[in-house]
């Protein structure tokens, strides 16, 4: 499945996933990614089924994706996410 990724930032920074809310997608998080990208390698994919990105959503595929994004980074990476009526995202830390 593939799934659209917005990128800010330099690549050798620190990580953050910014994780939309249930209904909208990745490009919400623009205000953010501008402010955070001197810092952070910013991401903000739209989840399965939202925005870009093919569907249908499922918690289990939004879960897949997410672990094969942080996955393929060599720096710690930390997920930000929004509450929703359907799913909660909670910040985390994930360190390899």
């Amino acid at each position: 499945m593939r799934v659209r990724i917005q990128q800010a930032g330099a690549t050798t920074a620190p990580v953050v996933v910014l994780l939309h809310g249930s209904g909208r997608a990745g490009r919400m998080w623009g205000p953010a990614m501008t402010g955070l990208s001197a810092g952070w390698h910013v991401l903000a994919p739209d989840l399965p089924g939202f925005g870009r990105s093919e569907g249908p959503f499922t918690i289990a595929g939004a879960a897949q994706a997410v672990h094969d994004m942080i996955a393929v980074q060599t720096a710690p990476v930390h997920l930000c996410g929004v509450r929703s009526e359907e799913h909660t995202s909670e910040l985390q830390s994930h360190h390899d």
